[in-house]
């Protein structure tokens, strides 16, 4: 079983980070790291909405406005989902995800090796973000690893070579026009 936290303390009001969480998902959402996770999203978060970040899906299970929200994994080699918890402390609202799922099959290997650290170095990102969204900056931004660097550099360069223009007489392969097209 795995069981991931990441958390931040956060000098707001849950009322604050609250909003944050509503809108994530949003057009107006100043959480998720777009800029360098780019996702599809549903427009709104509510139980039932679909998205996705890379090979990712899940759809909202639980939500509570404010409060809590709880993502069930689909169709991955991962059984069980995700979330975020705001949480009252003491002079502080503390934001907390955290994963809980049984790996299988792929995941197995992809998760310790490839998955873990990408979803690691996300919520870091998303976290960075919440505490610069309420206080204008970041204490002590987040810094990727060499792992990661190299993972996002290798992503780059695949996702140029997907969107490069087709060389010369490969135009007419229908597999790869269409594979084109669902980008």
């Amino acid at each position: 079983m795995i069981v991931n936290v990441h958390e931040r303390r956060l000098p707001a009001s849950p009322e604050q980070v609250g909003a944050l969480l509503d809108r994530l998902f949003t057009a107006d959402d100043c959480l998720w790291p777009a800029e360098r996770w780019p996702m599809r999203r549903s427009g709104e978060l509510r139980v039932g909405a679909a998205c996705h970040h890379d090979d990712v899906l899940y759809t909202v299970a639980e939500y509570e406005p404010g409060e809590r929200v709880w993502f069930a994994f689909t169709d991955i080699d991962l059984h069980g989902g995700h979330g975020f918890d705001v949480l009252e402390e003491e002079g502080a609202t503390r934001l907390r995800h955290t994963l809980r799922a049984r790996p299988r099959r792929s995941m197995l290997i992809l998760w310790p090796s490839i998955v873990r650290p990408v979803h690691d170095a996300l919520l870091e990102d998303l976290l960075d973000n919440a505490e610069h969204a309420l206080t204008g900056t970041v204490a002590s931004p987040h810094r990727y690893s060499r792992w990661i660097r190299l993972l996002r550099a290798i992503n780059s360069r695949v996702e140029r070579g997907a969107s490069a223009p087709a060389p010369a007489g490969a135009a007419g392969d229908p597999a790869l026009v269409e594979a084109q097209g669902g980008r």
